[in-house]
């Protein structure tokens, strides 16, 4: 419902969740669904929402005041040209979009979307392979047929924000490919994990220490932001050695091992063993 309501995108973001989450399901799981009660309950929340989303679009129709001199196809070249400002503005652009994260930031976070799509594409199936390639088609050309199709009205306004709700689905959907098609056997998962949650914890810090730099020197002062026109309480090094312990430890589950399951007895492995497919059956309390 939230999809639906945060923009006039949100229908087409929530109706591509849609499509994906289908391809993406596996066969006989939907059957059971459309049998509760939950889903249809939830449906009719999800149709009122709607409903009302667009009543009020109808009924508050934007007012632009921009003429812009762009014809549809300038704004389809130029939002395509735009691709990689908008991959930046999700990733991290602050303010008013003058201060950008720094180069580290955006290098970190492609890098780890970017492995566990790969890996994603290359571990999934047939359906879950077209979704994912399916969403990233999607974050590259919705922008521009969004765009073109308004710029005479309101000019050149897109953001990367306005696709932010859809497009974090990508690196959801392979990591969910990933859980539940790539060998537990063969391939240093843990290790993988851990360089990523720690590479993106010092990213994100470094993004912190980047935009408070930009409120105490300015976009284009020094890279140590002293003498400062503005500091928090207690100072920019307190407060980015907090924000980059905080990242840290959020990161630290990923470093931990799999608790590892306990051998069974030799008595009850062998009578597993003489029961065969049985003794994995729960017994009926």
């Amino acid at each position: 419902m939230v999809l639906v309501s945060i923009r006039p995108l949100g229908l087409i973001w929530f109706a591509g969740a849609l499509v994906f989450g289908l391809l993406l399901a596996r066969r006989g799981a939907l059957l059971p669904l459309l049998r509760g009660k939950v889903l249809w309950i939830w449906t009719g929340l999800l149709g009122a929402a709607t409903a009302v989303a667009l009543l009020w679009a109808s009924a508050h129709p934007d007012h632009p005041v921009l003429n812009s001199t762009h014809t549809p196809g300038d704004a389809a070249r130029l939002t395509l040209g735009y691709t990689n400002l908008y991959v930046q503005h999700m990733i991290g652009t602050f303010g008013w979009l003058d201060p950008p994260a720094p180069a580290f930031t955006f290098l970190v976070w492609l890098g780890a979307i970017a492995v566990v799509v790969v890996l994603g594409i290359s571990f999934g199936r047939k359906r879950e392979t077209v979704a994912l390639i399916g969403m990233l088609v999607a974050i590259v050309m919705v922008p521009v047929a969004a765009q073109a199709s308004h710029v005479e009205k309101v000019g050149m306004v897109w953001q990367g924000r306005y696709l932010m709700p859809f497009a974090v689905g990508l690196p959801l959907m392979a990591v969910l490919i990933c859980a539940s098609r790539a060998p537990e056997r063969g391939f240093p998962w843990r290790r993988l994990a851990g360089y990523c949650a720690g590479a993106l914890a010092l990213a994100n810090a470094a993004a912190f220490f980047w935009t408070l730099r930009r409120f105490a020197v300015g976009t284009y002062g020094p890279w140590l932001p002293t003498p400062a026109h503005w500091a928090p309480p207690g100072g920019w090094v307190l407060w980015t050695g907090v924000y980059t312990a905080a990242a840290i430890a959020l990161a630290l589950p990923a470093l931990v091992r799999d608790r590892v399951p306990a051998a069974p007895e030799p008595a009850k492995a062998a009578a597993d063993a003489d029961l065969g497919d049985f003794a994995r059956v729960t017994p009926v309390r």
